[in-house]
């Protein structure tokens, strides 16, 4: 008898001991449904390590891209995260309150970040924190450059309309602008060209084309209810997005220019804002 109560609660602790990420997926959380090369991660109190296939990560996660290497994360409520080489960032904070509202907050400490935020209910949030700027959005697609974090953070908005803030001035950024902000200076945003982006950037090129496709997959899909399913990971999305990133194989390749935050002559004299209908 004494055996089988000793076996009993060494069973129990060996489950209360699970690591998250082989445990059910009880609370609001990122997957990792693609990586390549060396990335890294950091658990709660815990030592980095190598990041595992199919990681699973919740709030005070760190994950970390080396040369060469990319990430691809997808979220409990269908947003994404992508992530490109020489990467830091921190899940700040993944929630789904009791009322049913989703929390998102994401740090970029250095590094480049895509992200594609599903639109959700009107008390949801997703934000994003760069070295000198914060990008808070409801539902759209935008990219967090601070791959020289002592220059400053530039947001470059493609799709919806981004709420970026820094040195106490906040604006409104809509699509094929960008919010500039230097470090020491006061923020700006300026229009740039979306297309020439692309083909500058194989990067970003590839994630405007997984979120074109991811958009249209949603479309054929039955919307679901906002209910504690959307805790978890939905197995069809993480498999066709998997496949999809497949398709669109990783690249680095960017055409040798100055970077969007050391264009000073745009900081000092900004670009006037697009007039027309936005795209």
């Amino acid at each position: 008898m004494r055996k089988c109560i000793l076996a009993s609660l060494l069973l129990l602790l060996g489950v209360l001991a699970l690591p998250v990420e082989s445990a059910d997926i009880a609370t609001p959380a990122a997957g990792v449904v693609a990586m390549s090369g060396q990335v890294l991660v950091t658990p709660p109190g815990g030592r980095e390590r190598r990041c595992n296939p199919e990681e699973v990560l919740v709030s005070g996660w760190k994950l970390e891209t080396r040369a060469n290497s990319s990430a691809d994360l997808l979220l409990w409520d269908k947003s994404s995260i992508r992530i490109t080489q020489n990467t830091k960032i921190t899940i700040v904070d993944l929630t789904e309150t009791e009322k049913g509202n989703f929390i998102r907050r994401l740090e970029v400490s250095v590094g480049r970040v895509w992200v594609d935020a599903q639109k959700g209910g009107p008390q949801d949030s997703f934000e994003v924190k760069g070295p000198q700027a914060v990008a808070a959005v409801k539902g759209t697609s935008f990219l967090v450059d601070a791959e020289a974090p002592d220059e400053g953070t530039g947001i470059q908005v493609f799709e919806g309309a981004v709420l970026c803030s820094a040195d106490g001035v906040a604006d409104t950024v809509d699509p094929g602008c960008e919010f500039l902000a230097p470090t020491g200076e006061k923020p700006v945003v300026a229009s740039f060209n979306q297309d020439e982006f692309f083909r500058d950037d194989d990067w970003a090129s590839r994630n405007w084309k997984l979120r074109q496709a991811f958009r249209n997959y949603m479309a054929t899909r039955p919307k679901a209810p906002r209910t504690v399913n959307l805790r978890r990971l939905d197995p069809a999305v993480k498999a066709w997005m998997a496949q999809e990133i497949k398709r669109h194989p990783v690249s680095f390749r960017r055409k040798a220019r100055a970077s969007y935050l050391r264009r000073t002559n745009m900081l000092r004299t900004p670009l006037p804002r697009p007039t027309g209908p936005r795209r």
